[in-house]
């Protein structure tokens, strides 16, 4: 925060000070919602809205805007390096304060920090892996076909609740391990405490987002099939299914609710020609953008 050169004081001032490497984090975040964010929300769009296929912000950069893909990628794993280069000062502030001294809370404060780093990786990892749309269980049972799709989006979502879950407890070990270590002895700092406590309530805060996010994501039914994603359809022969084989447009017509696009002829530039008939039945769009804005 004094801005002193690394001649002056010695070290590395991102080194000293975790801040400045931190405020790195939001810059991402807000260009990440600057580049998907006005697609989904915006009211005047109707069922060209992104919201009008999916109510997830994976699905949306895995299959429409690559661009945010890209972001999201570069989000999460910049993010993860600055955290474990955190945790590895913690680690060895931690070691040169016990000095050899083989406490119990010593020990639980390795376990926190592993625990956190566990839950990075897997946060990160499973963060990454792209919410691709498929053509999965389309066609017959009986004809053979592997869902890589699915393969890939199912532990998306488990994998990044839990990564944050295992950080979250591994957190709370590191944490609590000094404060209960020198509060019997000489008192613990009351800005220790505070950290705790503040740091408590903004997990809630997030348990009860999350909460929310799960409800819009769950009303909202499953990820449409490829097919079903309107809004990649630029041309009116892939819109109404003809440019498919004939036997793939038989599976799409004959399952419940027939073919789902339709092709609007008169539509101006600022929306897609290609869009569901049905974007909004039970109020699934209007879903889908709290479920985007909770995530």
């Amino acid at each position: 925060l004094w801005g002193r050169g690394e001649t002056a004081s010695g070290t590395k001032p991102m080194e000293t000070n975790h801040v400045g490497a931190f405020i790195l984090i939001p810059p991402f975040y807000l260009a990440l919602g600057a580049i998907i964010g006005w697609r989904v929300v915006d009211c005047t769009l109707g069922c060209s809205a992104w919201a009008s296929s999916a109510p997830s912000i994976s699905f949306f950069t895995a299959n429409i805007q690559r661009e945010g893909y890209m972001m999201l990628f570069m989000t999460l794993t910049l993010t993860a390096l600055i955290f474990f280069k955190r945790i590895d000062k913690m680690a060895r502030r931690r070691y040169d304060a016990a000095k050899g001294d083989a406490h119990p809370w010593s020990r639980s404060s390795l376990v926190g920090e592993w625990l956190m780093r566990c839950g990075f990786v897997l946060t990160t990892i499973t963060g990454i892996m792209p919410s691709l749309a498929s053509n999965c269980h389309l066609q017959p049972a009986s004809r053979y076909e592997r869902c890589w799709e699915e393969e890939m989006s199912n532990p998306h979502g488990a994998g990044v609740a839990a990564g944050i879950f295992l950080t979250f407890c591994g957190y709370q070990l590191r944490a609590i391990g000094p404060i209960a270590m020198h509060s019997g002895v000489e008192g613990a700092s009351a800005y220790a405490y505070y950290t705790l406590v503040v740091s408590e309530l903004a997990f809630l805060c997030m348990l009860v987002f999350f909460a929310c996010w799960l409800h819009f994501l769950y009303a909202g039914g499953p990820n449409p099939r490829t097919v079903d994603v309107c809004l990649l359809h630029t041309t009116q022969s892939a819109c109404t299914g003809e440019d498919l084989p004939p036997q793939q447009q038989r599976w799409a017509d004959q399952r419940p609710g027939g073919w789902q696009c339709r092709w609007d002829p008169d539509t101006d530039y600022y929306r897609y020609p290609c869009t569901r008939h049905d974007c909004d039945a039970g109020g699934r769009l209007e879903g889908n953008k709290y479920s985007v804005i909770f995530e």
